[in-house]
């Protein structure tokens, strides 16, 4: 997947890097429907009382397995993959 990071690496809604739906299920009522829309996880930001004004760009899955180096004389290169899980997300 092909990601493009903006300058102030901020957003202003909870969501995935393509701006989908971000997988948050503790911000979801314990046995509700699992609907991870925008508008559900604001809700319960809310209810919980967390701040849902501040949003930066977080990767949640940085692990050796996900790092990828090749190993070029004078050319190397490092990568990262499996940015599924990444988005914006609220400022701790």
């Amino acid at each position: 997947m092909e990601t493009t990071l903006y300058k102030s690496h901020k957003y202003d809604e909870l969501c995935s890097v393509d701006r989908k739906n971000a997988l948050k299920p503790y911000l979801i009522k314990y046995g509700a429907e699992k609907d991870y829309s925008l508008n559900n996880l604001r809700k319960g930001c809310i209810l919980i009382g967390i701040d849902y004004s501040k949003f930066v760009f977080y990767y949640t899955d940085l692990s050796p397995r996900n790092i990828i180096v090749k190993d070029t004389p004078k050319t190397s290169t490092i990568g990262v993959i499996d940015w599924e899980l990444a988005g914006y997300f609220l400022r701790g």
